[in-house]
């Protein structure tokens, strides 16, 4: 019966250092894209430009 809740506690333990390891990489990702959207502001204004695309997927990914 120890062995059995060892290995309960140890899973415990495992699924919440890699649920806390998931949550810092988000946090790292969410801080990383508000920073290059910082910097990308200024491109924005070209953005419907790319409705005037050649190319028919393009136009169809930035209308959806």
């Amino acid at each position: 019966m120890q062995g059995a809740e060892d290995g309960l506690l140890y899973g415990a333990g495992f699924a919440r250092a890699t649920g806390r390891a998931a949550h810092d990489l988000d946090e790292r990702m969410a801080s990383a894209a508000r920073e290059v959207g910082a910097y990308g502001a200024p491109v924005l204004p070209l953005a419907p430009l790319a409705m005037a695309s050649p190319f028919p997927w393009t136009r169809q990914a930035v209308a959806a």
